[in-house]
């Protein structure tokens, strides 16, 4: 898949209803293959056990930025209007940490491409807002690839935190990356 096989637009009301299939499609693949832990492992039960998290992005999508609870949501479409992966964007809830959000990409399975893009139009909005200082993400340290891929577009390793997760039983830590918007 080239770029000139998709595109990417910012999430609208309009197309709500199809990100929502996107969503609830990916927790379903992520369901199905079991060897494959995820590093977006807690969606699955965010989406298919509670209607807060669409009425979380429902709202979100609606707040200006800035203020609590905006979030801002990237999706890259195919030629067929199919969604391909997504970025989000979400005010951090502490009230001491404004310039502070946090990233959460997925594209599943896993393309580069449509990945990059997300994430350029993600970080080209945070190098764009005064407001920020930095973005924080949060990937199982596991999957190597993943850290490797965000480390190589800027991101620097701030902390792992040892036992975070105990996934079909086993340990899992968590990697915090982050990058300085300034």
């Amino acid at each position: 898949m080239g770029t000139d096989d998709f595109h990417v637009e910012q999430l609208t009301i309009n197309n709500l209803p199809l990100y929502f299939e996107h969503l609830s499609q990916v927790a379903k693949q992520i369901e199905s293959n079991h060897d494959d832990v995820h590093f977006t492992h807690h969606y699955h039960e965010a989406i298919t056990t509670s209607d807060s998290l669409f009425a979380q992005i429902t709202n979100g999508i609606r707040v200006d930025f800035g203020h609590r609870g905006w979030r801002h949501i990237w999706i890259a479409l195919d030629n067929d209007n199919h969604i391909l992966g997504h970025a989000e964007l979400k005010s951090n809830e502490c009230r001491l940490c404004k310039h502070r959000i946090q990233l959460n990409i997925t594209a599943y399975p896993a393309n580069p491409l449509v990945t990059s893009k997300l994430l350029i139009c993600a970080t080209d909005f945070c190098f764009a807002s005064d407001n920020i200082e930095w973005i924080d993400l949060f990937l199982l340290s596991e999957k190597n690839n993943d850290i490797d891929f965000y480390l190589n577009h800027g991101f620097k390793t701030s902390e792992v935190n040892k036992d975070t997760y105990r996934i079909q039983g086993e340990s899992y830590d968590e990697s915090h990356l982050v990058m300085n918007m300034k």
